[in-house]
């Protein structure tokens, strides 16, 4: 047998393993490994998946991907991509890329896991849909839609918050009201921006920016961050100045106090405190 017979056997037998290997390899088991690894980092969050193949060259790609917050489902993803890194084959951290089909949107970034129980994760979102987000829809009565794109940065050890930074933009977002504000039954802003730090496990939200044809303002504060996401408080104040299409749409009449600094472009003075499904809006 010559050497080119021999080399074609070689490519022949090479493409035959990588199908086997691509095709036939056990998806269940490796499901089944990567949720248990997910667990690992902080037990009150866990993945679920419908499916999970791997991806040539070496790549993993689960389907039908859920996001869970002990009870709550947080957000779904129709597709999950993971691509190792290869120092991670020698080295004790695991680190890989991402890529996130989610809410008609996009979530990119990378992670890195130490010892199994520290999560270090950088991500870039762009398209997000927050009405289809679940966590938002059974946060409030109040129905949440706009378009999220900005950038988050986390770390965590032993299931506790170590590191948060939030840049984000969300455009043409609606605030559909459970009941009515006098005759006004959504409140639309041309787009919104937030920045966010946490400090001394407090997230500090450096400024809220409105911006529309009914309501423009700033806001800022800061946020409680306890184990239980559930149960974080929110604690804003700022201004905001009621635009003529508000007032003549809603019914709103400007109590009298703050007439004159509206006319100076000061402002009406107000307070969002509470926790998350149930925020309080008063007047300072």
């Amino acid at each position: 047998m010559n050497k080119k017979t021999w080399i074609l056997y070689g490519f022949y037998a090479a493409v035959v393993a990588v199908f086997f290997f691509y095709y036939l390899f056990p998806s269940q088991s490796l499901k089944a490994y990567i949720i248990s690894q997910a667990g690992k980092v902080n037990p009150d969050f866990s993945l679920s998946a419908s499916k999970a193949e791997l991806v040539f060259p070496y790549r993993i790609r689960l389907h039908q991907v859920d996001l869970n917050y002990l009870a709550d489902r947080l957000i779904e993803a129709e597709e999950l991509t993971l691509a190792p890194r290869l120092q991670s084959l020698i080295s004790r951290k695991s680190t890989f890329a991402f890529s996130m089909n989610a809410h008609r949107g996009l979530i990119t970034g990378t992670a890195d896991i130490s010892d199994g129980k520290r999560l270090v994760l950088n991500a870039v979102a762009s398209g997000v849909q927050l009405a289809d987000i679940p966590f938002l829809k059974n946060m409030s009565s109040n129905r949440v839609e706009g378009v999220l794109q900005g950038a988050i940065s986390y770390a965590a050890g032993n299931g506790r918050l170590e590191t948060l930074n939030v840049d984000l933009d969300i455009t043409d977002m609606a605030i559909v009201l459970a009941s009515p504000f006098f005759t006004l039954e959504k409140i639309n802003f041309d787009i919104v921006e937030a920045d966010a730090v946490l400090q001394n496990q407090q997230l500090k939200i450096s400024r809220i920016i409105l911006t529309g044809d009914q309501i423009e303002g700033n806001l800022s504060g800061y946020a409680s961050m306890p184990n239980d996401i559930r149960q974080t408080n929110v604690n804003l104040s700022g201004t905001v100045m009621p635009q003529q299409q508000f007032v003549e749409s809603s019914g709103f009449q400007i109590p009298p106090p703050f007439l004159d600094s509206l006319k100076t472009g000061g402002g009406i003075p107000i307070r969002i405190s509470g926790p998350l499904d149930d925020l309080r809006l008063s007047a300072k």
